[in-house]
């Protein structure tokens, strides 16, 4: 039923003394109601914000500059970046003091981690061999004691060309290949010739404009690879992990770049077993104590080559 004014509905069904008390109830709430509409709201102080104090910018290392040798690199061959820096470590080789690090992304969203390293003169560098053509962005980091730097970025071009890449295992690349043959980077086969020269590779010669003498002879043989231990004759680390040979450096450095130029392959061999054994095992003549890793595990050779 419907109702001109809401105090018919008590015409039905109360009695009287019933209806009475219900209306007074009704017409109490409707003042109690308009009283509290006719009120004048109070004003609220507002709280004052707080006041924000800045906060000192925390002092931390710092890329200053980098220098790429090359804005377009071909496809597969190594870039060079030259990077100056602010930053507090006492030994440049010793990671847990300081770390340069780079980022590479391509186009297609591939990202490669590659870590920088001390030159063992007055630069850090860090060398990057691209895998797709394109263009690259990267991003470059220092971390000492104190935290990370900001990324100091850039791009570079990388152009076709028809290098096919580092060697790896076949089931790396796809795995219904044989893990037990190699493919380059792209697929592409690699079949090994050749032969171990660990003690002395450069026996046939060497100097910085004609390279390598025995790599001549390896391409008239239709050699590719050789096994090559520098550290008899050129060891790049002396008695101990921060205390590299600067000299031997720069020989490694000429003999891996000459060995890229003429497309040889380089087991690079750091060290050989006795350098990795001490007297305590059962063959003997462990030379460990001589390692000038003994007291460290990283090795700045993997950042240098790698």
């Amino acid at each position: 039923a419907r109702y001109s004014h809401p105090l018919e509905m008590f015409d039905m069904n109360f009695s009287p003394n019933l209806k009475n008390q219900s209306l007074f109830m009704i017409l109490l709430a409707m003042v109690v109601i308009s009283s509290a509409c006719g009120q004048t709201a109070t004003s609220v102080p507002s709280t004052a914000a707080p006041t924000v104090v800045p906060t000192a910018q925390k002092d931390l290392p710092k890329i200053t500059s980098v220098t790429i040798d090359r804005n377009e690199v071909p496809n597969y061959e190594s870039l060079e970046m030259t990077i100056t820096l602010e930053a507090k470590f006492a030994n440049p080789y010793d990671l847990r003091e300081i770390s340069l690090d780079g980022v590479f992304t391509n186009s297609e969203g591939l990202v490669m981690n590659v870590p920088g390293f001390w030159d063992g003169d007055k630069n850090w560098k860090l060398r990057f061999t691209p895998s797709h053509e394109g263009t690259w962005t990267y991003a470059i980091q220092v971390t000492d004691s104190r935290g990370t730097s900001l990324s100091s970025e850039g791009d570079f071009s990388v152009t076709a060309s028809d290098l096919h890449g580092w060697i790896q295992p076949g089931n790396t690349f796809d795995p219904t290949y044989s893990g037990r043959y190699l493919v380059h980077n792209d697929g592409t086969p690699f079949y090994g010739i050749g032969h171990c020269d660990a003690l002395n590779i450069l026996i046939d010669g060497f100097d910085i404009e004609d390279g390598v003498g025995l790599f001549d002879d390896m391409k008239k043989a239709n050699e590719n690879f050789v096994v090559w231990w520098p550290l008899y004759t050129n060891s790049p680390v002396n008695s101990s992990y921060d205390d590299y040979s600067f000299s031997n450096m720069k020989v490694i450095d000429a003999v891996v770049q000459d060995a890229q130029k003429e497309g040889v392959y380089l087991v690079f061999t750091v060290w050989d077993h006795p350098n990795l054994r001490d007297d305590t095992h059962a063959w003997g003549d462990g030379k460990w104590n001589l390692n000038g890793f003994n007291k460290f595990s990283k090795s700045q050779i993997e950042e240098r080559y790698g």
